[in-house]
């Protein structure tokens, strides 16, 4: 039982693939997740070109984070 709500239900696992996107386009995903510090980071052909640590807690609330490459 523990182990299903530590490996399923308690995690946050999220991987969004992004097609190629135009000049000034953007792309929203909502994502919900627990408190908790996590990194953020973006990659292109395999390669990180951006990576942001975020702390969720209690009273953030929700959060946005704009990326631009």
């Amino acid at each position: 039982m523990w182990q299903n709500l530590f490996h399923k239900k308690w995690r946050t696992n999220t991987d969004m693939r992004v097609g190629k996107l135009a000049s000034g386009e953007t792309k929203s995903e909502l994502v919900r997740a627990f408190y908790g510090d996590y990194r953020i980071s973006v990659l292109v052909d395999g390669s990180t070109v951006h990576s942001e640590d975020v702390k969720l807690t209690k009273a953030t609330g929700s959060k946005e984070i704009s990326i631009t490459i």
